[in-house]
This record gives C-alpha cells, sequence and structure tokens, in this order.
C-alpha cells in the first residue's frame, strides 16, 4: 500500500468508526452486520499495514521519516479504536438528559433499549446482529405514554406498572402495545424512572 493511499485509508477508517453514532442506527441489520464484519476486517488490515511498516522501517535503519509519520497514524487509529471501538467521543452526552430508561436482553445477547428524554423525544435502540433506531416524541397520561411523531414500524402506546416482588430490584416494566387489541406486547425492565420529577 502506498505511503499517501495508507494514510487516506487510515484516517477514513478513522472517521467511519468515530462518527458511527450518526450512521449505524439508519443501515437495516442485515447490512449493519456486514459493515460491521467489514469495520473488523479493515481494522485487521490496518493492523497488517503497521506491521508492515515497522518492519520496512526497520530494513531501511529507520531513515525514512516520511514512514515514521505512517506508522505514527496508523498506530495511533489502532491504539484509539481498540480503546474505544464505539468512538471517542460519547454523542449521547449532548443529548436531552434519561428521564426514563427500560431494556430487555433477548436471545443471543441481543439488546432493546427504549429511552424517553426530558425534551420529549423518545429513542429506542436495538442492537441484534445490527443497530436499529426508531425515534419520535412522547407524552405521558398517568401511567401511559404515547409515542407520535415516528419514521418507521413502531408501538402505539405503553403502559408503566410498577414493580413487583418477583422482579428481581428492577423498578418496574414498560410494557409497549402496537395497538389497543394487541395481545403479545413487549414487556422491559424500567432501569431508570425519573418521570415525575
Amino acid at each position: 500500500m502506498k505511503r499517501r493511499s495508507l494514510l487516506i485509508f487510515t484516517i477514513t477508517f478513522f472517521l467511519g468508526v468515530n462518527t458511527s453514532y450518526f450512521w449505524s442506527g439508519g443501515i437495516p441489520p442485515p447490512w449493519s452486520l456486514l459493515i460491521l464484519l467489514l469495520l473488523i476486517g479493515l481494522y485487521g488490515v490496518l493492523i497488517v499495514a503497521l506491521v508492515l511498516q515497522v518492519a520496512y522501517a526497520s530494513e531501511e535503519k529507520f531513515r525514512n521519516k516520511q514512514r515514521y509519520a505512517n506508522i505514527v497514524v496508523v498506530a495511533l487509529a489502532v491504539f484509539l479504536v481498540g480503546y474505544s471501538p464505539t468512538g471517542m467521543i460519547d454523542f449521547e452526552r449532548f443529548e436531552s438528559k434519561d428521564l426514563l430508561i427500560a431494556r430487555r436482553e433477548g436471545v443471543a445477547k441481543c439488546m432493546t433499549t427504549v429511552q424517553l428524554k426530558k425534551n420529549k423525544r423518545f429513542r429506542e435502540r436495538d442492537v441484534c446482529f445490527g443497530v436499529k433506531k426508531v425515534e419520535g416524541r412522547y407524552s405521558v397520561h398517568n401511567d401511559t405514554i404515547t409515542f407520535s411523531d415516528i419514521d418507521k414500524d413502531f408501538y402505539k402506546f405503553a403502559v408503566i406498572k410498577p414493580s413487583d416482588s418477583l422482579s428481581g430490584g428492577n423498578i418496574g416494566d414498560l410494557i409497549l402495545y402496537r395497538g389497543l387489541k394487541d395481545t403479545t406486547p413487549l414487556r422491559l425492565w424500567i432501569i431508570k424512572n425519573e418521570l415525575g420529577e
């Protein structure tokens, strides 16, 4: 790989990983799994390129200053992506505060998380062989949450149920319904609830 091509490849890869917060939820799960596998493969290519650059520098008796720059940039990218594979900046910190968080772990370590934000927006994030995000607005009436302005197929409303003695320390349950006649709602465990505050 030529030196300039290696630098462009490394910087593009690093930027792609660090901006995944913005683009990962918009890709359908089969494609997002392929992109994840591609990124893992490209990370392996970067590691091999780093080893080769060090080997070439050794053959040149470390006289080529341009190769030093390549080694530093590639090594830095490999280290930072290995240290923080979801990106260096936690972009969720800049969002509105979470008032309610509910989640459920399914088979194969799949995780569904619903977050109700202080600015009356919600997000459902489903991580299972890819990432799927659904966002919109919500309103609360007593123990019922109604969802609106949704860009994808999603539940119409949810009901908050207080915890019973068998729930293992959870605050309560968030039960999501697709409609009034839904007989198989999705039950999530509430791990944070500050809606009444």
